[in-house]
């Protein structure tokens, strides 16, 4: 397995993240920080709620406007304050839990809501970089952005909108990628699939010598396919079916 990106982290993570998030993690690999959304956007909710749906109807209901206090009982008003408090938990739970979980191996996705929780975890070898993008100037100040980080293979990106401490996050993603792609101009393949590569590299000579012992000439068409297959197979460590390269030149 390839070492971790070594990478410091300034954020300090507080003790009840990791307790709460610590289920997420994988064994074998050590939280660094987990990345919240920015507190401005609960904080925007709860004044609206609080004010909208408690302090207008309170004021109204209290005066007796609209002959609501005479028309509504107090036990129902009651029930719908309650209502609204059970509203204002279920915001908070589900803005605590949207969240990108660092690890030195990997990021964890987490988007909770009440029903099931989706839980992605992406590797730092799958990344290509990341963007930051910030709709105003007041996002600058209050330090917030939305954070993309955009894959190798896939068309779909990773986004935590209105993240907190974006810049700090997204210089730990590209530091992890870029030595991610150290790592890949210094050594040729993993030692894990050399073995692989020698088999088939073997087994490609023998095809060869077997075509050669019947008295068949290899085209070079026939050697550049064969050539094409096995870099291919350098690629990826899974197995090839050498037959279509014998069934063609013995079929010629």
């Amino acid at each position: 397995m390839r070492p971790a990106p070594q990478i410091i982290v300034k954020t300090r993570m507080n003790k009840f993240d990791e307790i709460f998030f610590s289920k997420y993690v994988s064994e074998g690999a050590e939280m660094l920080f987990v990345c919240h959304r920015h507190v401005t956007l609960i904080i925007d909710r709860i004044f609206l709620v609080l004010f909208f749906a408690v302090f207008l109807p309170a004021f109204f209901y209290f005066n007796d406007s609209f002959s609501l206090r005479s028309s509504v009982p107090f036990l129902y008003f009651e029930g719908y304050l309650a209502a609204v408090y059970l509203y204002l938990l279920y915001a908070v739970f589900d803005w605590y839990n949207d969240v990108w979980i660092i690890t030195d191996r990997w990021i964890v996705d987490l988007d909770w809501n009440v029903f099931a929780g989706n839980v992605t975890y992406v590797d730092y070898h799958a990344m290509h970089g990341v963007e930051i993008t910030r709709d105003s100037v007041f996002d600058s100040l209050l330090g917030r952005g939305d954070v993309s980080i955009h894959l190798e293979d896939e068309a779909t990106d990773f986004r935590l909108a209105d993240a907190a401490n974006p810049d700090e996050l997204a210089e730990y993603v590209q530091n992890a990628v870029a030595e991610v792609r150290h790592w890949r101009g210094e050594e040729d393949l993993p030692d894990d699939r050399k073995p692989f590569e020698v088999l088939l590299e073997t087994l490609t000579e023998m095809v060869r010598d077997h075509l050669a012992k019947k008295g068949v000439e290899e085209s070079p068409e026939e050697r550049k396919m064969a050539e094409e297959i096995l870099r291919q197979a350098k690629r990826r460590s899974s197995t090839i079916d050498l037959s279509d390269v014998s069934s063609k030149g013995g079929g010629d």
